[in-house]
């Protein structure tokens, strides 16, 4: 049953791997119209993203057959969105608005190159909307609205040694738990194995977050990983050579850090211990989430552990 349930998620994961499959998972029968065809052809260059092509994936897997391929495509289109609008905040020289409406503007005006197409922000808001009857239309821009106001009270931009987990875990736990609820809604996706599935958002952030940090902290973006660091860092005396003392040590040195080798590395070890028990923690709420065992999986390839089950 373990294994099994591990195919499964490996079989979901690769399923967006190349155009083909991705195109199978999106729509049902011919497309004859060119308009359709056209959003395809976006959502199959949006997909490059891989954690995007993951979720995408996860979103669509229970959901009916009889839902109209336009709305299918728009799943895809609106995780894309949120995708990009998240790197566009992630960025360091993003400005740190005190307005809503400001930072609407700004985001929604800037430019981004999906496949051969140039398109504003506001243009692919605009043709996400599309895809939806009225109704999911409104929900997501009361998504949107809602993210934007979190963005503003409380901000993703602090420098390395500033914040520590607990305090960014309520931001990054808010906006990934709204983004996968506003998903599964659009995709009508009610099935039993998904319905633990904003449980699992923080989980796949920390996933996220674990490959990330690096470029995180170049970004002055919070992050789950250096967040644990920290706290763990300061509860042990603030060790020069340890924990959040050794991500700043290595950050100083300008080389290219791999990720998956930093974690495991002794230096590190009270942090991914640490690091680890949270996820646990997150694993224990998700019963009936199908892909849970897989999470498991993936966490045990990131960071070198025995299976927590």
């Amino acid at each position: 049953m373990y294994l099994e349930s591990i195919r499964t998620g490996i079989n979901v994961a690769r399923v967006m791997q190349n155009p083909d499959t991705f195109k199978d998972l999106l729509i049902h029968g011919q497309l004859n119209d060119k308009e359709v065809q056209n959003s395809v052809d976006l959502v199959v260059a949006l997909g490059k993203n891989k954690i995007l092509r993951i979720t995408t994936a996860l979103f669509l897997s229970g959901t009916p057959n009889t839902l109209a391929n336009t709305q299918r495509i728009g799943v895809a289109l609106f995780t894309g969105f949120v995708t990009l609008i998240d790197e566009e905040l992630d960025k360091k020289d993003c400005p740190r608005f005190q307005s809503e409406v400001d930072l609407t503007n700004y985001l929604l005006s800037r430019n981004v190159q999906i496949g051969n197409k140039n398109l504003s922000l506001n243009e692919l808001y605009n043709i996400t909307l599309n895809h939806f009857p009225e109704h999911k239309q409104q929900e997501i821009i009361e998504f949107a609205t809602n993210m934007i106001r979190t963005q503003i009270q409380c901000g993703n931009h602090k420098k390395i040694g500033e914040y520590g987990f607990q305090e960014i875990q309520e931001y990054k736990e808010l906006t990934n738990r709204a983004y996968g609820q506003t998903a599964l809604f659009l995709a009508e996706n009610k099935s039993k194995t998904m319905a633990k599935f904003p449980d699992a958002t923080l989980a796949i952030q920390m996933f996220d977050d674990a490959w990330d940090w690096p470029i995180d902290s170049e970004n002055e973006t919070e992050n789950l990983l250096v967040g644990m660091a920290m706290d763990v860092w300061v509860k042990k005396g603030c060790p020069p050579n340890e924990d959040l003392g050794f991500m700043i040590s290595e950050l100083k040195k300008g080389i290219t850090i791999d990720p998956r080798k930093f974690i495991r590395s002794p230096q590190m070890k009270s942090t991914r211990e640490a690091f680890q028990k949270e996820f646990e923690a997150r694993l224990k709420k998700m019963k009936g989430f199908s892909y849970k065992n897989f999470l498991a999986f993936e966490w045990n390839y990131i960071m070198g552990m025995k299976s927590p089950f």
